[in-house]
């Protein structure tokens, strides 16, 4: 009989979101799963039943960065000089972005 030795870990993160809240819980669950972020994600949607074969987690990330890039959330300005994104300097609530000044 040989020594092996048993490792026990989890090959997968679970993100669990609501449609309604996917920023704020998307930040909650990257916030306290930090140290397992280099695993692979595995997104569910709250009340919907579903499996992630990797179709959620795409679906996740697309809903995701359309929110947060969304002018009326107020998380990013763009700029049209730069053509790029910058982080915006708009206070909402507990939150304070940085903005990048305007020439």
């Amino acid at each position: 009989m040989t020594n092996q030795v048993v490792f026990s870990f989890t090959a997968n993160v679970p993100i669990l979101v609501r449609r309604d809240n996917l920023v704020t819980d998307s930040l909650k669950e990257i916030s306290t799963k930090q140290k397992d972020l280099k695993k692979k994600l595995k997104v569910s949607f709250v009340g919907e039943p579903g499996l992630d074969m990797g179709g959620l987690t795409k679906e996740w990330f697309q809903l995701l960065i359309k929110q947060i890039f969304d002018a009326e959330y107020g998380m990013f300005v763009y700029h049209t000089h730069s053509r790029c994104y910058w982080f915006s300097m708009i206070q909402e609530g507990n939150l304070r972005w940085n903005r990048c000044n305007e020439a």
